[in-house]
């Protein structure tokens, strides 16, 4: 099932292109269990990144185990945007 969804993340990431650019297109899929419960994608510049585009889709609701699949690992810096670890200060 990993495969799927990484699969899934892939074809978020192909939204994201041009509007994304110069940021790279990533995409995100949020699993609970075996159900895809959030996408999401890099979108335009000083916008969501693809990790807080899925997460502001689950915002506030309850699931039982959360795994996240995301085609480059989920960023730290803190620029233009605050990083994705910390969603909850956007």
């Amino acid at each position: 099932m990993d495969e799927i969804f990484m699969l899934a993340a892939l074809a978020q990431s192909r939204k994201a292109v041009p509007e994304c650019l110069p940021n790279p297109p990533l995409g995100c899929a949020i699993v609970d269990g075996q159900e895809i419960v959030a996408q999401g994608y890099t979108q335009a510049l000083e916008k969501h990144h693809a990790e807080a585009d899925a997460l502001k889709q689950i915002q506030g609701k309850a699931f039982n185990f959360l795994k996240m699949y995301v085609t480059l690992e989920p960023c730290s810096f803190h620029g233009r945007t605050p990083t994705c670890m910390c969603f909850s200060d956007r």
